[in-house]
């Protein structure tokens, strides 16, 4: 499969999720945007056709001219300006939304992909932890593990609580077998204005999301 055809994978899902919370969270107003997988940037293309986009900033670790090439894990604490972010890798985005969380300091809605994988087996780092299973969980049998890797995503999708964010919404849209498509609206408690930023606060989680 070719990248092109990767970034066009269920396309009609992804601009279907985007469209409902910009409608929802940003209608009427301009927003700003950080592309943290841009690839063919064939998605907000079309999107920036039909809103009032202030500012799109698009990177990738794939080189194209006129575009910075770079692992955008590294820039998830420069972006405060940015009130849309959209993490649409083609694997494990929780690397990217956990370095993310410690600096929103506005509302913010962030699109996430989320890869399918079979079972438990080989799972990244921030899924084991999530479950707090570590080590063990090669030793579950693989019905127990399916389903800890629901649970797995529930709790990293409401980490934002960690940092004084309330998810006020979080749905995904129903897609194929081999990608799931979340989308998740933050906004700073402002209960915890006084915190320090960036250090986790732990509050009541919120439910798990809902399909759209």
């Amino acid at each position: 499969m070719t990248n092109s055809q990767i970034d066009n994978s269920h396309r009609d899902a992804k601009l279907m999720l985007r469209r409902y919370m910009l409608d929802k969270y940003h209608s009427g107003t301009p927003f700003r945007v950080f592309d943290c997988c841009q690839g063919g940037g064939v998605l907000w293309q079309c999107l920036r056709e039909e809103y009032d986009v202030a500012a799109y900033w698009g990177v990738d670790v794939k080189p194209q001219r006129g575009r910075l090439k770079i692992d955008s894990r590294r820039l998830m604490a420069s972006i405060a300006d940015r009130n849309v972010v959209d993490i649409d890798t083609y694997g494990n985005p929780w690397q990217h939304w956990l370095r993310l969380l410690p600096h929103i300091r506005q509302s913010t809605t962030v699109f996430l992909t989320l890869g399918q994988r079979r079972g438990m087996t080989n799972q990244t780092k921030e899924v084991i932890e999530a479950i707090g299973l570590g080590q063990f969980y090669k030793k579950a049998p693989i019905s127990l593990l399916s389903r800890m890797g629901q649970i797995a995503v529930s709790r990293l999708l409401t980490k934002g609580c960690d940092y004084g964010l309330i998810a006020i919404e979080a749905i995904e849209a129903v897609a194929g077998p081999t990608a799931r498509y979340f989308a998740v609206r933050l906004c700073p408690d402002s209960g915890t204005a006084g915190s320090q930023p960036g250090r986790p606060k732990h509050t009541q989680a919120e439910k798990e999301p809902e399909n759209v």
